[in-house]
């Protein structure tokens, strides 16, 4: 049986000798100034595979903002390859996987949702907001202004 053991969205991930290394893992909130813009994040995922072989799977992630479902902003996936020739039934197997969605372009702010699919059956889902802030800049210039004026 393969279960998703782990799905978080982060800085920054990555695979290494079969392990899952991640940087600022559990963001909620993605930032810009306006809006079309980047997601600028990356989605790190583990799935746990049980007594089974890893060949015959298929993982898709889709994002869409929660107030509208059916407006699908992106959606990967496909079946699952093994890295090995023969990939047979073990004890116990794990598959890290890291999607790069830096460049996935968000339309507006608001609440969004990522879900994985296994096998056409959703396993998993992560939220976050996009929201509109102040760029640095500008608020130093206030910051300024106000001390000066």
């Amino acid at each position: 049986m393969m279960k998703l053991k782990s799905l978080f969205l982060c800085d920054s991930a990555n695979v290494r000798d079969n392990l899952l290394s991640a940087l600022a893992g559990g963001l909620t909130r993605m930032g810009h100034e306006n809006y079309p813009n980047n997601l600028e994040a990356e989605l790190a995922i583990m799935f746990e595979i049980v007594d089974e072989p890893i060949q015959g799977h298929e993982v898709y992630v889709e994002c869409s903002p929660m107030n509208e479902p059916g407006n699908i902003i992106f959606r990967f996936g496909g079946p699952i390859m093994p890295a090995q020739e023969k990939a047979e039934a073990v004890d116990l197997l794990t598959f890290p996987l890291v999607l790069d969605l830096s460049s996935v372009g968000l339309p507006a702010p608001g609440l969004y949702e990522v879900r994985v699919e296994l096998d056409g059956q959703m396993v998993g889902d992560v939220h976050f907001v996009a929201e509109v802030v102040p760029s640095m800049y500008q608020s130093d210039v206030a910051k300024v202004n106000s001390t000066h004026g």
